[in-house]
Parts: structure tokens; C-alpha cells; sequence
């Protein structure tokens, strides 16, 4: 329910009622405080929401091609692949909405889910998360 008398009185505080609001603004904010200028995030499936990220960012989806999301569905894709893509495009981080990239990686080939098992077992850190939304960083060399 949005109720924005209740911040308009000052019964919540701004962030608290952009937090009831929009599932995803903690992370945002959090990217926000402690990024670097230089970040550049690439978020996939947030609906083209990024109205609070102060930082450089990207909206991916499956039918944009030369992000993440086109690369992992790629048979000819490898992990090398995909980490040189990402560098190119100089993203330093992925912000993701958990529930509906399972369900994506769910739906697809079994390449794009051993990809993306790689990427995240060895490529990502999990510098954030609320709900279901996580803020990671990449590192392009291993971190296992």
C-alpha cells in the first residue's frame, strides 16, 4: 500500500519509506555510499529502474544484445568470454534481482547455468543484499 502522507508528516523518514516502496533502494543506496565514482553497474532484471543509483549503470535483459545476459545464453560463450565482454564494457559490478535470474538461468540452456555457476562461484562477491536483491563485485581473476 503507498502511503505518502506518512513521509510527507515525517511519521517515516524518506529512506525508510523508499525502502517500504521500492524493494531494491537499500542496495542502491548502499552502492551509492560506498562505490567508487568509477563503478559501473550493470543490473539485471530491475525493470529499467534505476531512478536512486547515483552510480554509472546498465539495464540488462535477454534481448539486449553484448551484455551479460546475451553473452551467457551464447553455446560458443566461455567464462573467459564473458569476463572479457564485461571488462570491455568496463562494468565493475552486477546488481541482480535474485528470484527472477533463478528463474531465468531455470528456463534456459544448461550452458547458460553452468556460466553463470562459474561467474558466480569464482568471479563474483556479494558486497550487498536486501530481499532479493544482491549488489556484487567482480573480480576478473579468480577468487577461489
Amino acid at each position: 500500500k503507498i502511503d505518502p502522507l506518512s513521509s510527507i508528516t515525517g511519521r517515516l523518514s524518506r529512506d525508510k519509506y523508499l525502502t517500504k516502496q521500492i524493494p531494491e533502494y537499500p542496495v542502491m543506496q548502499y552502492a551509492n555510499k560506498n562505490l567508487p565514482d568509477s563503478a559501473k553497474i550493470l543490473c539485471l532484471f530491475l525493470g529499467w529502474r534505476g531512478y536512486y543509483l547515483d552510480r554509472p549503470h546498465l539495464f540488462d535483459s535477454h534481448s539486449t544484445p553484448d551484455l551479460l545476459l546475451f553473452w551467457l545464453g551464447q553455446p560458443e560463450s566461455s567464462i573467459e568470454t564473458v569476463l572479457q565482454n564485461l571488462q570491455e564494457q568496463q562494468i565493475s559490478h552486477l546488481l541482480i534481482r535474485t528470484d527472477l535470474t533463478t528463474q531465468w538461468l531455470h528456463n534456459g540452456e544448461n550452458h547458460r547455468q553452468e556460466l553463470w555457476n562459474l561467474l558466480s562461484r569464482n568471479h563474483l562477491i556479494a558486497v550487498h543484499t536486501h530481499l532479493n536483491y544482491i549488489l556484487y563485485q567482480i573480480n576478473f581473476r579468480s577468487v577461489r
